[in-house]
């Protein structure tokens, strides 16, 4: 759905709430739930929308509408905490969440939704912390988050009590059947997630202590009785298998057993025993993954009791039973048991081999897989039985992919000390040069690392003349000119740390060495790219596209490296030459560089040009898929980068752009950031060429996609048409530090410019505005320019709405959204967004930011004005005589804390008569006129700061109020 129409609809539901609609509020919020529950890593954006809407919701009057908003939100924050996977802002989220709830509760003591909510959620995040503090290896936070994971599980297990007692009266208390039976469906599930919970609870201790086998205990006891009170239903089935859990933590492996039997038998039996076809066949796709699952725990218990035969067969019968499930994670887990079954009645290779193949076919339990692979192999070492060199070599990628080096370099030492001593020639050459090669990466990332060591491991292969052929499992290349290449990048990477030349000369001595003894081999094939890649490191960027010019076609690297070395012409020209050029103030000098910068401009744009003939005769050949993929990659970005010389100064081929990328964006529809990338390029021509009507529109076809994909690669583009506009706007009304001379020039323009000047205003804000809720990268400054843009522009061509985007903005701004740090002080920020609150007319907000601002900053005038206007506004707008004696007594308060005389002195002496003759209090009003006359200043200062006017307006009007005229 485009973002323009999920914003069209809340609007549509903001009035729906207005107009007190509760019906249709539900569905608006059904429908908030619903975008929710399809948002994530493809529509992140849609979290937002569905807020947006929810928010509009939490000061509906009708109690039901504001629970059910404050809920979805709830959910939300749930789910954005799920996806997160850093620790403490997972913990935020969930804990908002959780704050919410809460919040939700006090106010809604019946509200039984809420409290399920906030116990799946609390047992959920008890589940995580539990995890986290187990894998934590620093002392201090492992004890915090085990005290949080038994806060967590203590408040779940309070909430599921306080709920299932409260669903027990409401269904003795209830006589309609189906809302019983809805209520009963409810009760059951928080039973069972009652009594699960102890289970994961226990989970937080050790094996030997006694509070964890009391949680066992204590869950086992909750499930057998629900079993025994929900024995018809498949959920008991659940429980049953959770009781065969308990017991098996507890090392009663009979019982567990049973208790597993007993569910998956019991599931096979209930869905023998229906006769129609179609729904036995229904039943069995609901209950085949518990089957499953309870068979493959029932092999575990079993390979547990030592019944490693019964293990084996069970999961063997498992696979007869559900032939096509093979690749399914609880079959997989049975599989895996079988292989451990078969491993410890001594058929090691047949049993590892069936985990081994679990592992490479990446399944659903291939996490599972390798860590039984280590089980198998610590089970291995330990009984001293011949390690296989496969499990070995499987075990090291294993723990280099987790980073544990030092570990992976005991067991290539382990696996190469076995090959030599019982290896044959082959295992040999297939096996131990992948264990060096490994063990000199492992030396190699430790911290700090130690590259003598790995030169040493890389050496081992390369100076052997067994291994001078050998290829890898793939048969990609020679083992020992990898290594050769490797122990070479040691010693560069020494030279650069330590400037040791000796390094930099053994880094040349090895290159020259896998020149002349494997001059067939991938590595010197792409000897010149790696040339090129080094230079293009170091960032001699000229140099770098000279060698990438020089890698050949028999390179697999040659399509990439044809395009490079445009690349690196355009990047010498545009990151060295031309920044250059622009801080360069000596006229011969800059001139020189000009022509440099343009010489490599010229050169980028030749190569980019080549590139995009070589790829047209190229793809109308008969070519391999991946080779097509990467050969239309580097042509659009070849035409990428060439739109950005054209519309470099120095060129200003704009016209040229649109050609160049012209229906570009069809053809790459299925790679949304190509097609971000190819729309910008096209709205900067557009924009150049003041074509801002066809930008817009084109603007408008990349929003829509970004809105389904990714909402960021549209923020190029929005931020260059909001300053495209703003230039228009700037044209008509030039920009100006004095705000009444522009106001006074903005009132004198004629019809037709002011429509124009608001046009270009009007969509200049609202793309910056976008742009702030679009890029993650806008900086604190950045926002508030924004933010204060459309605060000056809702007054100048009268928009409201733009004083709403500025409040929005500000607030985001005080909540630290954006990057860097805000260039005003929190309290001003504050106040900005206070004002836009003030313009709408929405008083309690303003109200209540003001008066937050003012207790956090005493003494702070601006904020106190500003109390003192709102209060004295509001009470207008409402004849409220509250909001009339708060803005009385603060403007008093303005009077007391301010120099006689001075500007706020009279301020506050004026305004305080005005907000009694508001009120309503004439008599008085006049009496203090009076007053002011006859003992401060009958002409009020001779009109020093417009006051005299003022006053003398304000008295002639309160004359003309007073019954039967002056007095």
């Amino acid at each position: 759905m485009k973002l323009k129409t999920l914003l069209a609809v809340s609007l549509l539901l903001f009035a729906a709430f207005a107009s007190g609609d509760d019906r249709q509020s539900k569905n608006d919020l059904d429908y908030a739930d619903k975008l929710a529950e399809e948002a994530g890593p493809r529509y992140p954006g849609y979290f937002d929308i569905a807020e947006e809407i929810c928010n509009q919701f939490l000061n509906s009057p009708s109690k039901e509408i504001k629970g059910q908003a404050k809920l979805i939100l709830c959910k939300i924050l749930k789910m954005k905490g799920r996806a997160e996977r850093d620790v403490d802002k997972r913990n935020e989220y969930i804990k908002k969440s959780v704050q919410m709830l809460e919040e939700l509760i006090r106010e809604n003591p019946d509200n039984s939704d809420a409290k399920f909510e906030i116990a799946e959620l609390l047992l959920e995040q008890a589940q995580w912390l539990t995890a986290v503090y187990k894998i934590e290896q620093d002392q201090t936070k492992k004890q915090q988050f085990k005290q949080e994971a038994e806060e967590t599980f203590n408040k779940a297990i309070k909430y599921l009590k306080e709920m299932m007692a409260d669903y027990e009266k409401r269904i003795k208390a209830e006589s309609d059947e189906t809302k019983k039976e809805k209520l009963e469906e409810v009760y059951i599930q928080a039973s069972y997630y009652y009594a699960i919970s102890y289970y994961y609870y226990s989970a937080l201790y050790g094996k030997a202590e006694d509070i964890r086998k009391q949680h066992l205990r204590e869950s086992i006891r909750l499930l057998r009785n629900f079993t025994l009170k929900y024995g018809d239903l498949i959920i008991a089935y659940e429980a049953a298998d959770y009781c065969g859990l308990c017991h098996f933590e507890l090392d009663e492996y009979k019982d567990a057993k049973n208790y597993f039997k007993v569910a998956s038998d019991g599931l096979r039996n209930m869905i023998e025993q229906e006769e129609d076809e179609a729904k036995q066949k229904e039943m069995l796709n609901a209950c085949k993954e518990i089957i499953q699952r309870c068979t493959a725990h029932y092999a575990m218990a079993c390979n547990a009791n030592g019944e490693y035969k019964l293990a084996i067969q069970t999961v063997d019968n498992l696979i007869k039973e559900f032939p096509k499930d093979a690749s399914q994670y609880w079959m997989q887990m049975a599989l895996l048991e079988k292989g451990w079954g078969i491993v410890k009645s001594g058929g090691q290779t047949e049993g590892m081999k069936i985990v081994q193949e679990i592992v490479d076919a990446n399944g659903a339990a291939a996490r599972e897989a390798r860590e039984m692979t280590n089980k198998m192999l610590a089970e291995l070492i330990k009984g001293r039985g011949k390690v296989p060199f496969n499990v070995l070599i499987t075990s090291i990628r294993n723990l280099i992919a987790k980073n544990k080096f030092p570990e992976a370099i005991k067991q290539c030492q382990m696996l190469i000390t076995s090959l030599k001593q019982t290896g044959t020639q082959e295992d040999t050459v297939k096996y131990m040069p992948e264990a060096f090669s490994w063990m000199g990466f492992a030396y190699r990332s430790k911290t700090p690392p130690r590259f003598y060591e790995a030169i040493i491991a890389y050496e081992a292969i390369y100076s052997n003349p067994l291994f001078k052929n050998s290829k890898d499992e793939k048969g990609a290349d020679y083992w020992a000119a990898i290594a050769a290449y490797e122990s070479a990048t040691a010693h560069l990477q020494m030279s650069t740390l330590s400037g040791d030349e000796n390094d930099k000369k053994q880094y040349k001595d090895l290159l020259k060495l896998i020149n002349k003894n494997w001059p067939d081999s991938q590595i010197v094939q792409d000897a010149q790219n790696i040339i090129a890649k080094e230079l293009e490191a170091e960032g001699k960027y000229a140099e770098a596209g000279e060698a990438y010019e020089k890698v050949p076609q028999t390179s697999p690297n040659y399509i990439t490296a044809k395009f490079r070395a445009g690349y690196m012409y355009y990047l010498q020209a545009s990151r060295k030459s031309y920044p250059a050029y622009t801080k360069e103030k000596d006229e011969p000098a800059k001139a020189k560089l000009k022509e440099e910068a343009m010489k490599y401009f010229s050169l980028a744009e030749q190569k980019f040009k080549d590139f995009m003939k070589f790829a047209e005769d190229a793809l109308r050949t008969s070519l391999p898929e991946e080779m097509r993929d990467q050969i239309r990659a580097n042509d659009l970005n070849s035409r990428l980068f060439l739109s950005r010389i054209y519309l470099h100064d120095f060129y200003r081929k704009y016209s040229e752009v649109l050609n160049l990328l012209k229906n570009k964006e069809s053809e790459y529809s299925k790679q949304p950031a190509s097609v971000g990338d190819i729309y910008q390029l096209k709205i900067e021509a557009l924009v150049k060429l003041n074509e801002l009507e066809q930008a817009d529109t084109m603007l408008a076809g990349l929003i829509d996609i970004a809105n389904k994909s990714n909402p960021e690669i549209a923020a190029p583009a929005v931020q260059s048409m909001s300053f495209a506009w703003e230039a228009i706007a700037d044209k008509i009304v030039p920009p100006s530090d004095n705000p009444d001379a522009r106001k006074d020039f903005i009132k004198r323009l004629k019809k037709e410019d002011f429509a124009a000047f608001r046009k270009a205003v009007e969509k200049s804000r609202a793309y910056f505005y976008d742009w702030t809720n679009r890029s993650r990268n806008v900086a604190a400054s950045e926002a508030l320019t924004v933010a204060d843009k459309l605060y000056q522009s809702a007054a100048e061509i009268s928009y409201p709405e733009f004083y709403t985007k500025a409040a929005d903005v500000y607030t985001r701004l005080i909540n630290d959204e954006f990057t860097g740090k805000i260039p005003q002080e929190s309290w001003m920020v504050t106040l900005k967004m206070a004002r836009c609150y003030l313009k709408l007319k929405e008083w309690e907000k303003a109200i209540s930011q003001l008066e937050s601002a003012d207790k956090k900053q005493s003494n702070k005038i601006a904020i106190i004005v500003d109390l003192a206007t709102a209060y004295t506004e509001a009470g207008i707008d409402q004849n409220s005589q509250q909001y009339f004696g708060l803005a009385k007594k603060k403007w008093a308060e303005i009077v007391k804390g301010t120099e006689e005389l001075t500007n706020y002195w009279w301020m506050g002496k004026y305004y305080i008569i005005f907000v009694d003759y508001k009120a309503g209090r004439f008599t008085e009003a006049l009496n203090q006129i009076r007053t002011i006359k006859q003992t401060v200043d009958k002409d009020f200062d001779h009109d020093k700061f417009g006051r005299k006017t003022k006053f003398l307006e304000l008295e002639k009007e309160i004359q003309g109020k007073m019954p039967g005229g002056k007095q």
